[in-house]
């Protein structure tokens, strides 16, 4: 993983925190979204940077384990929530992803890997109905960046695509879950060492 991908993701935090003036309650009692100085903002973000190299390097449960730390203290983060939803699929624990990317969803609806990632593990364990609502959802959001004037962002378009490519391979009876080549980059599924 590049440094300039290290660094877009770390600075998830801090972006949402500039947007909104500091630290963000989440509403409805999941505490805060963000790392602050109240809840030892280095620490945390030093945290999260080691569970995205962590898991760049394919380790997955130690990286996991770093997502559960960081997500006890900002409950609320759509990115942590995502990021340990990615480290389950790596670990193959589907079902227990699931949470992880519902929550990220719910943090953040235009959070499109998530709604991917989402249907990728509902597929892995045979709950293609609710597969297909996710893969539903991203097509009625690109069909309303389809009219004049608007342009979809290319996460939407990259999720809609894996979606779609793994309801395609379960379709033609072939893993929806294939090991990925290269570096990870959003909602892949890396492997476990």
């Amino acid at each position: 993983m590049s440094a300039l991908v290290l660094c877009l993701l770390c600075l998830c935090f801090a972006s949402v925190a500039s947007a909104q003036g500091g630290a963000v309650d989440g509403g409805g009692g999941g505490g805060p979204m963000v790392p602050s100085q109240e809840n030892d903002g280095d620490t945390l973000m030093r945290t999260f940077e080691d569970g995205v190299a962590l898991l760049a390097d394919g380790e997955c449960k130690e990286a996991e384990d770093k997502f559960e730390k960081v997500l006890k203290t900002v409950p609320r983060n759509s990115q942590a929530n995502y990021l340990r939803g990615i480290c389950l699929q790596c670990m193959h624990n589907y079902k227990g992803s699931i949470r992880y990317f519902r929550r990220a969803k719910r943090d953040d609806a235009e959070f499109w890997q998530a709604y991917g990632a989402l249907g990728i593990s509902y597929l892995a364990i045979d709950r293609s109905k609710q597969a297909r609502a996710e893969l539903d959802e991203l097509a009625k959001y690109k069909r309303l960046c389809e009219r004049p004037r608007r342009k979809c962002p290319v996460e939407l378009l990259k999720a809609y695509e894996k979606l779609s490519t793994a309801f395609e391979r379960v379709e033609g009876g072939i893993d929806p879950t294939p090991e990925p080549e290269g570096p990870i980059e959003g909602p892949a599924l890396p492997s476990s060492r």
